[in-house]
């Protein structure tokens, strides 16, 4: 089973107030900023090894996100810049534009106020799915 594990930022709002049109817009935001060169930033000799793959000469022909991990090129980050509901929110409209399957889930594997919900997405069990689904 594929998954994709992130650290979702502390909420700065209600759930409630999350709307397809917030998420779009903030992704919209980090995407110019992305762009123009604001975000991610250029990465420093103090950044972490990330693993023994990693070393400074990779990080320099790369980005980096602000915890110093490596961004490729032409993506942006999304770990730690969205909260658990905004990134729920960008699982559904993936789905909705059928960019991702509809077996997909977010599930939240750890809550933490103050630094963030560890969050997985990853597709749903075989065993799990509905028969007759593929």
């Amino acid at each position: 089973m594929d998954k994709i594990e992130l650290i979702a930022k502390p909420p700065d709002r209600n759930p409630e107030e999350v709307t397809n049109e917030s998420v779009l817009d903030k992704l919209k935001t980090m995407a110019a900023e992305h762009e123009d060169g604001e975000s991610p930033r250029e990465p420093k000799e103090s950044d972490k090894k990330v693993n023994d793959d990693y070393t400074m000469e990779h990080a320099q022909a790369e980005e980096v996100d602000h915890d110093g991990l490596p961004v490729p090129k032409g993506k942006i980050p999304i770990d730690s810049n969205f909260s658990t509901e905004e990134i729920k929110k960008l699982v559904e409209l993936a789905k909705e534009e059928t960019v991702i399957k509809d077996d997909i889930h977010v599930e939240v594997v750890n809550r933490d106020e103050t630094f963030g919900d560890r969050v997985v997405i990853s597709e749903e069990p075989e065993e799990d799915r509905i028969v007759g689904e593929k």
